[in-house]
């Protein structure tokens, strides 16, 4: 039995609806399965109704983005309960609108040295998605800027480019006190990558204190030392571990769900070990 704890839908920047993904779930033959959009809730109510029609278990979460003393941490909240999915939106609302003027300046810096791209067309492409920076990148790659979303992101829309300022984010270790204060559980996702291990030992220290529950230590980008190093970190700091391919269909090709780049298996005793975790807290 098998499980995929983190996983996005088009609500914002996957390909499948969250119906659409719950089947697919369920024809992959996984037991459980995490929603986890970008900053929003809003296909979670979708996505649990599926899960039950498909006779797998879902799993309501949000993966939050966040900063630590100037590094991005994205932290998910699963076992989110429904009364506080509103609650959430509110919260990062004020980040979006910060977001969203982020993405149009990146378009427009863009155009004004002569790329094909506006951020209305992406806007009219993508019209119930949270736009970020992955769509932009897609626009890129469609006018033949660059050959790959990886390479667009690497490049022209890194921030050490001159198109994208990062926008005001979520502090880390308040999201962290967050989800412990909604009764959710709290997982640092994909923490090895483009990381120090040292900034993330540094984080895991100040944020066990305040509740963080988990970290990925199974992810579809991880190689064998990184997997090592984040097992290694998890049992350090007595934390519990979580794993996921990060699935966004045809939006990040080559990335299947529950199977990562065809050699992801992420058993079902982590999904276990979090629903206990979360159980305990009621």
């Amino acid at each position: 039995m098998y499980c995929d704890l983190h996983t996005h839908s088009t609500c914002s920047d996957g390909a499948d609806t969250p119906t659409v993904l719950a089947e697919k779930a369920a024809e992959a033959g996984l037991s459980a399965v995490a929603l986890t959009d970008h900053n929003t809730t809003r296909g979670l109510d979708e996505f649990l109704s599926a899960c039950e029609k498909q006779g797998i278990v879902g799993v309501p979460g949000v993966e939050l983005s966040t900063y630590y003393k100037g590094t991005e941490f994205h932290i998910s909240a699963l076992f989110v309960k429904k009364e506080f999915y509103n609650d959430i939106m509110l919260k990062v609302e004020r980040f979006q609108v910060l977001k969203e003027k982020s993405n149009i300046e990146i378009c427009e810096r863009l155009a004004a040295d002569g790329y094909d791209i506006s951020y209305s067309d992406i806007k009219e492409k993508y019209p119930d998605s949270r736009i970020n920076r992955f769509h932009i990148a897609e626009k890129l790659m469609e006018t033949g800027v660059v050959s790959s979303v990886d390479e667009a992101m690497k490049g022209l829309l890194s921030d050490k480019n001159k198109y994208y300022t990062p926008p005001e984010r979520l502090q880390s270790l308040e999201v962290v006190s967050y989800i412990k204060s909604i009764g959710a559980i709290s997982v640092l996702a994909h923490p090895m990558i483009k990381v120090d291990k040292s900034i993330v030992d540094e984080f895991l220290s100040e944020a066990v204190p305040l509740g963080l529950d988990a970290m990925e230590v199974i992810y579809t980008e991880y190689d064998e030392e990184k997997t090592q190093e984040a097992k290694r970190l998890a049992e350090k700091y007595g934390i519990l571990p979580s794993g996921g391919s990060d699935y966004h269909g045809v939006s990040k090709p080559g990335v299947y769900l529950g199977k990562g780049r065809g050699n992801l298996v992420i058993p079902m005793d982590f999904y276990r070990g979090l629903a206990a975790k979360y159980e305990q807290s009621l």
